[in-house]
C-alpha cells in the first residue's frame, strides 16, 4: 500500500519538485521570453495585488449578495433562483445553499491564511444553510462545488483544530453536512446502468411526483465521471462506503462502454442502457430515380466529402422516391462534456492509490494523443472513426488539459497547447468560449473560467520558466482592466466587444485566485504543505493520505491492454530526464508557435480542415450553423445512364470554404410610425442574405404587424386572413428561416420580422449577423426579412399588446425616417461701418444681418433647424 501511495505522490509533487538541483540553478540564468526572471519583490507585489482582487470580489459577494448563491456584479445584488429570469442549464448549479461561500471557504485557509474570515464563514454556513430545499439541481455541479467545498472546508477546519490555532469548538459539523448532501444525491444513481441522473430534487429526490425531474434519459460523460474524488473522500472520511461504491460503479460503466476500437468515449450517454447518444448530425433529402434496392452512406478518406450511395434496380426516371437521411455521429474530445472524466481517472489514482484508475487513464491518454491531439490543437473526432474531425472549433474548457499533461509528465505537448491558448488570449484578451482552428471567435462569451490559469500554474511548477509568471501577470492585468467592476468582477458577454454580463460564477473565487496566488508563491509562504493534497476539478484540496485509509476495491479491474508502457506510464520523470542540460527547452518549443494566430505576420490558414456537423445547441439553425463556419452543403446529382443492374452514385459533398473574418453586415431598423410612437421608437435589426433587399428600396417597406400562428411559423399557418397584406412576427427556432419565410409569404404576408428565442439577447451586446437560407434556392422568397434580438423583440410585442394596431417601417438604418441631414444656415452679425450704408438709410450705428451658406454642414441630432454662428474674430468685410 505504501508503494501505491509513493507512486501516487510522485505525480502530484512532480509539479513542484521535478527540476533537479543543478537544473534549477541553470534556470536562474534563463531569461523569460518576455524579459528577465521575476525578482522576489516583483512576485510579492503581484501576490498582494491578487489578494486585493480576491478581497474585492469576496467582500462584494458577502456585502451585497450573501446568502444568495451568487453575486450579480452589474446589478450589485444576489442571484436567487426563481427571482431572476431563467438562464436554462446554467441555473442548475444554484440550490439556495449560499453556493459562493461554500465554494470559497477552503481558499481562505489553504492559501490566503484568512483564518478569521474562514471561521466566520463556517459559522454562517452552519447557521444559515439548508440542504433540503425543494429545488432541482445538477448532480455534477452540486458535487464539485458544494460537496467538494464542504469537504475541503472540513479538512481545513480539522487542520486548524489539530494545530491548536483556531476552531477548537469544531466537531465535524461540515462533514455531517457533506454526508447529508451525499445521501440527498444518492437517489440519482438509481438507474439500470448505474450512471446517475443529471439532475435531482434536493428534497424529493427522483421518483417522487413532486420532484419535477427524473424524466431525463441522457447525461454527459463528465457529469457521470466526475464524482469519484468527492464521493470517495466522503466515504473515507465518514466511514460509509456507499458513496465511493456508487461513484466507482459509474466509472466502471464508462470504461466498459468506451469504443473498444479507438479507446475513446463519447460526449453524451444514455443513463438507462449505457448507449452513446449521437448528437452531431444533419438531415439530407435524397431523390432517387428508379427502384432502390440498397441505400447506404460512407465517409471517404477525405474528411471534407460525405458520399451517399444508392444501388438502383433500374434507371426508370419516372419512378422517383425521396429519402430523408439523418446522419448522426458520436463525437469525442477533451473539452466540454468529457474533460473532467479523464482528469478524475488520473487523480483517483493519486488520491486513492488504486492502480486500476491509472491503467485506464493511460489507455485513454494513448488514444487522445493518437487521434485528438493535433499539436498544438485538440480537435473533436468521430468516436467510431477517429481519423475524421467532426468540428473545426475548440471550446475553452480544454484549457485544463495542459495541466493534466504536466501531472503525467508529458511536457512537450502541454507547452505547445498552452502556448496556442496564450496566443488566443493575446488576440482577444480572454479565451472565447469557443474559437476556430484559425483562431477566430466562434462563441464570444468568457465567464471568467480558470482553466488557463490552472495550466499556467502547473507548467511553471514543472519547468521553473519565468515566462509563465509573465503569462500569469497578464491574466491578472486583463482581469483588472476588462472584467473588474465596482461590485466585483463581471463575466464578458463577448470578447470582441468587451461588453459585460451580470454574472460572477462561484468558480471564479474558488479557483481563479487560488491558482494565481499559488503561481506567485513559494512553498514556504503557504500555510499548508501543498504537496500533501490533490486538487479536485473545482480546486478543492483533498489529502492524499486518504490513499492509505482503506485498500482498493478488489473487483475493480481493468482488462490488460496491448499497450507498450512509455516513459510516463507509472511515474513522472523530471525535466532533467526529459531535456538533459537544456534549461531553455520550453522556450524552444514555444518559439514555433509565437506567430500562430497571425499576430506579427500575415495570417495563414490552418492545415487542419474537417467536416462540421451542425446539430449543436447553439441557437443556430443547422445550415446557418454550417455557413457561419464557412461550410456549405452542395447537393450534386450524378445520374449515369447504364444498363439494368448498373450502379449510380448520388453524392452530397460538404464543401469547406473560406469565410471572410469580418463580413460586413448592413444594419436595418424596425421603426414604429403609428401613434403614439410616430417614428420615435427605433429598433436595430439584422438582415437576411435572401428575400427583398431593403438597401435598394428608397422608402423601405411599411405595414401593420401581426403575430403568426403558430408563432414559430414552422407548421401550417393558422391565421392567413389576418396576415394578408401585413408584416408577420415569427419566433426563431424549430425550423429554418427560409422555411418560415416561404410559409408566411404564401399566407400573404408582405414582410417578416423574426424575433430571437434566446432570452436576454440584444443588439447592444451581440453582434448582428445575416440570416441564411436552407441550402435550397431562395429566389422564390421576395418579401423583406429582418431579425430582432429578444430585448428589441420584447419592445415590439409589448407595443402590439398595448396598442393592438402598430404600423412599422422596415428600412436600412442610414435611411431612418426623420434623420435626413438638415441644411445649416449661418447667421452673422456685424456693425456697419461708415460708407456701408445705402442712400436713404439712417446715418447711425445699425446691425446688418448677413446670410451665408455653410461650406460643410453638420448633421443635427433632431429635425431641421436654423443655427446662429457668432464669430469671435474681427468682423468680416463685405456682404
Amino acid at each position: 500500500m505504501e508503494r501505491n501511495r509513493g507512486e501516487s505522490r510522485i505525480c502530484e509533487w512532480f509539479a513542484t519538485v521535478l527540476v533537479a538541483a543543478v537544473f534549477s540553478y541553470l534556470l536562474l540564468e534563463v531569461k523569460a521570453h518576455d524579459g528577465q526572471a521575476m525578482t522576489a519583490e516583483e512576485k510579492s507585489k503581484i501576490r498582494d495585488q491578487i489578494l486585493e482582487m480576491f478581497d474585492h470580489a469576496y467582500n462584494s459577494y458577502m456585502t451585497n449578495a450573501y446568502p444568495a448563491d451568487e453575486l450579480m456584479p452589474l446589478s450589485c445584488r444576489g442571484r436567487v433562483r426563481g427571482l431572476e429570469p431563467n438562464r436554462g442549464d446554467v441555473d442548475d448549479s444554484l440550490g439556495k445553499f449560499s453556493l459562493t461561500l461554500i465554494d470559497t471557504l477552503d481558499t481562505l485557509v489553504q492559501l490566503l491564511n484568512k483564518l478569521e474570515e474562514f471561521e466566520s464563514g463556517v459559522k454562517k454556513i452552519l447557521s444559515d444553510v439548508r440542504l433540503d430545499n425543494d429545488i432541482v439541481v445538477s448532480v455534477f455541479e452540486t458535487n464539485i462545488r458544494v460537496l467538494g467545498g464542504l469537504l475541503g472546508a472540513h479538512v481545513m477546519a480539522d487542520v486548524l483544530k489539530q494545530r491548536g490555532e483556531r476552531m477548537q469548538w469544531y466537531r465535524d459539523e461540515l462533514l455531517y453536512m457533506a454526508k447529508e448532501l451525499g445521501y440527498r444525491l444518492l437517489p440519482a444513481f438509481n438507474t439500470t446502468s448505474g450512471l446517475p441522473y443529471p439532475r435531482i430534487n434536493l428534497r424529493y429526490g427522483i421518483v417522487n411526483p413532486l420532484s419535477r425531474t427524473g424524466t431525463e434519459s441522457d447525461t454527459c460523460t463528465a457529469c457521470a465521471g466526475t464524482l469519484i474524488l468527492e464521493f470517495a473522500a466522503l466515504s473515507r472520511l465518514s466511514g460509509e462506503r456507499i458513496f465511493e461504491e456508487q461513484a466507482r460503479k459509474a466509472m466502471d460503466v464508462l470504461w466498459e462502454k468506451r469504443q473498444k476500437g479507438s479507446d475513446l468515449v463519447g460526449t453524451v450517454i444514455n443513463i438507462h442502457n449505457g448507449d452513446w447518444v449521437r448528437r452531431a448530425g444533419f438531415l439530407v433529402s435524397v431523390t432517387c430515380f428508379g427502384e432502390v434496392e440498397n441505400l447506404r452512406f460512407a465517409f471517404t478518406a477525405v474528411p471534407q466529402q460525405l458520399r451517399i450511395k444508392a444501388q438502383l434496380a433500374s434507371d426508370n426516371r419516372e419512378n422517383s422516391s425521396i429519402y430523408n437521411i439523418l446522419f448522426l455521429m458520436t463525437d469525442s474530445g477533451v473539452g466540454a462534456g468529457i474533460d473532467s472524466y479523464y482528469e478524475y481517472l488520473m487523480k483517483a489514482y493519486i488520491l486513492l492509490g488504486d492502480k486500476v484508475y491509472l491503467e485506464r487513464f493511460n489507455t485513454h491518454y494513448s488514444a487522445i494523443m493518437k487521434y485528438i491531439s493535433q499539436p498544438p490543437l485538440l480537435l473533436n473526432v468521430h468516436m467510431h472513426n477517429p481519423t475524421v474531425n467532426v468540428r473545426s472549433w475548440m471550446d475553452s474548457l480544454l484549457a485544463f488539459f495542459p495541466g493534466l499533461q504536466v501531472l503525467r509528465g508529458d511536457l512537450k505537448p502541454a507547452i505547445e497547447t498552452h502556448e496556442m491558448l496564450y496566443q488566443v488570449t493575446k488576440q482577444h484578451n480572454f479565451l472565447p468560449e469557443a474559437f476556430t482552428t484559425e483562431f477566430r471567435v466562434h462563441w464570444g462569451q468568457h465567464p471568467l473560467r480558470p482553466e488557463f490559469a490552472e495550466s499556467t500554474y502547473f507548467l511553471y511548477k514543472a519547468t521553473g520558466d519565468p515566462y509563465y509568471l509573465k503569462v500569469g501577470q497578464s491574466i491578472v492585468e486583463k482581469l483588472n482592466a476588462h472584467a473588474r467592476v465596482p461590485c466585483g468582477f463581471a463575466a464578458v458577454q463577448d470578447v470582441r466587444t468587451g461588453t459585460h454580463e451580470d454574472r460572477m460564477d462561484s468558480f471564479f473565487l474558488a479557483e481563479m485566485f487560488k491558482y494565481l496566488y499559488l503561481l506567485f508563491s513559494e512553498k514556504s509562504q503557504l500555510p499548508i504543505d501543498i504537496d500533501d493534497y490533490i486538487f479536485t476539478t473545482e480546486a478543492h484540496l483533498l489529502p492524499v493520505s486518504l490513499s492509505t485509509s482503506q485498500p482498493p476495491c478488489q473487483t475493480n479491474n481493468t482488462d490488460p491492454q496491448a499497450l507498450e508502457d512509455d516513459l510516463f506510464s507509472y511515474s513522472c520523470p523530471s525535466a532533467q530526464t526529459l531535456f538533459p542540460n537544456n534549461p531553455t527547452f520550453a522556450k524552444t518549443i514555444r518559439d514555433g508557435y509565437k506567430y500562430l494566430t497571425g499576430v506579427g505576420r500575415a495570417q495563414q490558414a490552418s492545415p487542419v480542415r474537417g467536416i462540421e456537423l451542425p446539430l449543436h445547441d447553439t441557437g443556430l439553425e443547422p445550415v446557418e450553423f454550417l455557413k457561419s463556419m464557412g461550410i456549405s452543403l452542395t447537393p450534386l446529382t450524378e445520374l449515369i445512364s447504364a444498363s439494368q443492374g448498373s450502379a449510380s452514385q448520388l453524392k452530397l459533398v460538404a464543401e469547406v470554404t473560406q469565410s471572410p473574418e469580418h463580413e460586413e453586415v448592413v444594419p436595418l431598423i424596425v421603426q414604429l410610425i403609428s401613434p403614439p410612437f410616430l417614428g420615435q421608437t427605433v429598433l436595430t435589426a439584422g438582415p437576411a442574405k435572401f428575400g427583398l433587399d431593403l438597401t435598394k428600396q428608397e422608402h423601405g417597406v411599411k405595414g401593420r404587424i401581426v403575430k403568426s400562428s403558430p408563432y414559430t411559423a414552422c407548421g401550417s399557418i393558422e391565421n392567413p386572413v389576418a396576415l394578408q397584406g401585413h408584416i408577420a412576427l415569427a419566433l426563431r427556432g424549430d425550423c429554418m428561416f427560409a422555411v418560415k419565410a416561404r410559409r408566411l409569404q404564401e399566407a400573404g404576408a408582405i414582410g417578416v420580422i423574426f424575433i430571437d428565442h434566446r432570452e436576454g439577447s440584444s443588439s447592444a451586446e451581440t453582434p448582428l449577423f445575416q440570416m441564411v437560407g436552407d441550402g435550397e434556392p431562395t429566389d422564390d422568397i421576395s418579401i423583406p426579412l429582418v431579425f430582432l434580438f429578444s430585448k428589441e423583440g420584447a419592445m415590439l410585442t409589448n407595443a402590439l399588446q398595448e396598442q393592438n394596431n402598430v404600423d412599422v417601417l422596415l428600412l436600412p438604418k442610414e435611411k431612418q425616417l426623420g434623420k435626413e441631414k438638415p441644411e445649416k444656415l449661418n447667421i452673422k452679425f456685424r456693425l456697419a461701418n461708415d460708407g456701408d450704408l445705402a442712400e436713404g438709410e439712417m446715418e447711425s450705428t445699425t446691425i446688418q444681418l448677413v446670410l451665408e451658406p455653410t461650406e460643410s454642414p453638420t448633421e443635427m441630432n433632431t429635425g431641421t433647424q436654423e443655427t446662429c454662428s457668432f464669430p469671435q474674430d474681427e468682423p468680416e468685410s463685405g456682404p
